[in-house]
């Protein structure tokens, strides 16, 4: 096989990784969400702001604030993970 025939990892990874039919809420969440709801709101061009585990409080109450200082989206009111 050629190396222009060989499918991108992009496209390898998307068959390899089952894609996630809803995305999450547009909000704080305070435990850990699985990658493919946030890599989804990715798809759809949102902003996702994700902390290790062990950030300082400081950075997760940056962030917090971050988040918050955003205006409203009317259109982020969309349905929740299931």
């Amino acid at each position: 096989m050629s190396q222009r025939a060989r499918p991108s990892s992009t496209s390898t990874t998307r068959r390899l990784r089952p894609h996630y039919p809803v995305w999450l809420r547009y909000e704080v969440y305070t435990t850990p969400m699985a990658r493919g709801y946030w890599v989804h709101n990715l798809e759809h061009g949102w902003i996702v702001l994700l902390h290790r585990r062990d950030a300082p409080a400081s950075v997760v109450t940056d962030l917090t604030n971050a988040y918050r200082s955003l205006p409203a989206d009317p259109s982020a009111a969309m349905p929740a993970r299931s």
